[in-house]
Formats: C-alpha cells, sequence, structure tokens
C-alpha cells in the first residue's frame, strides 16, 4: 500500500479520536513527561540526536529509504509506504507547491495543528490562510527553502502565544514527481511541553 492522498485523509479520519484523546490528556490537568527545551533552531543538518529529541527520527528513515529505493535524492510521493507512517499520521501534513513556490497548498493539514490551531486548512493555499501577515511569510520563506535546496529542513521555533504549547517541531521533507524540482513537501510537526498557567 503506497501513500497518496485518499490514504492519508482516510487514515486521519480513523484516527481522529485518538489523537482529541491525545489532546485532551496533553492538555488536561495532568502535565505530561517535559519534552526537551532550548533554543529556536533552523537547520538543514539533520542529526540522530536532533530528531530523536522529538521523535522524528523514523518518519525521517521512511523517507531516507524512500530515497534509497528509488535512487534519487528526493522520493515520489507513491514511493512512501503509508504503513510505515502508521505512528505519525496525526502530526503529518502534505503541502502542495505551486508554480514553484508562489505558493503553497496544504494537500492535508495534520489533525495535532488542526487542533492546536482551532481550525483546518485542508484544501486551502496558504496565502488564504488567516494567519498574520508575518507569520504567513516566515511560513512562506521556510517551504521555499526546501523547494530551493531540495534537502530536508528541521525548525524549532516558539509557538504563536494563543498556543498552550512552547515550542513546535518540524520536519519538512521535499518529494518529487520528476527527481528534480520539488512537487510537494511532507511535513512532521511536534509541540510542546506545555506552557504554563498565569
Amino acid at each position: 500500500m503506497r501513500f497518496g492522498y485518499r490514504d492519508l485523509t482516510r487514515l486521519l479520519r480513523l484516527q481522529r479520536q485518538r489523537i482529541r484523546d491525545r489532546w485532551s490528556e496533553f492538555l488536561g490537568d495532568k502535565p505530561p513527561p517535559a519534552k526537551p527545551s532550548g533554543p529556536e533552531i533552523e537547520t538543514t543538518e539533520i542529526t540522530p540526536e536532533l530528531l530523536e529529541s522529538h521523535g522524528m527520527q523514523g518518519f525521517f528513515e521512511v523517507w531516507q529509504r524512500a530515497c534509497a529505493s528509488r535512487g534519487k535524492t528526493m522520493p515520489m510521493r507513491g514511493d512512501i509506504d503509508i504503513v510505515e507512517l502508521g505512528t505519525y499520521i496525526g502530526e503529518l501534513s502534505l503541502l502542495e507547491v505551486i508554480d514553484g513556490g508562489a505558493d503553497f497548498r496544504y494537500r492535508v493539514l495534520s489533525e495535532g495543528a488542526a487542533v492546536l490551531l482551532g481550525k483546518d486548512h485542508t484544501g486551502k493555499l496558504l496565502s488564504e490562510t488567516d494567519r498574520d501577515a508575518e507569520r504567513r511569510e516566515r511560513l512562506t520563506q521556510r517551504y521555499r527553502r526546501v523547494v530551493a535546496t531540495r534537502v530536508p529542513w528541521y525548525s524549532r521555533t516558539p509557538a504563536i502565544p494563543e498556543m498552550p504549547v512552547l515550542y513546535t517541531a518540524r520536519l519538512a521533507l521535499p518529494l518529487s514527481e520528476d527527481g528534480e524540482q520539488v512537487s510537494m513537501i511532507l511535513m512532521a510537526r511536534k509541540s510542546g511541553p506545555r506552557r504554563p498557567l498565569p
């Protein structure tokens, strides 16, 4: 079974309750185990230590295996085995690159992100979302770096004040249908630790 838009959408629906239950526990009275804290990071230097600190090593290895099986530096969307992504499904987003990076469409916004944001941007262009202009520009530039460099990009940035968490870590992986140009970005996202109550 290979990775596709319908597959991801179906699995997101099936796991919706599990994700909601997990976030209810996360935001409830009993705080979850603390995740590593630290400075803001934006890098293409992907190390196991960096990924393991946010539980993304397995996600990255799925992408690496897909690259190796194709003999390319970027796999096609269909090269990704959806079964291997099972534990990450609720935290995965899929973005379509529009006109070489002029804009990006959320083919799927992760369930975890939708819960934190309080809205689901699936199907929308990044330019159509109601984020403030500064944040939208930061996201646009981050995705454009993936398109320009054609390599994975890791970021760990402070969450917006409205979110109940302090940081969001993202691993953005390029996908290519022709092996040359980035056509989609597959992204995993992890957030935490919980923001202290005032």
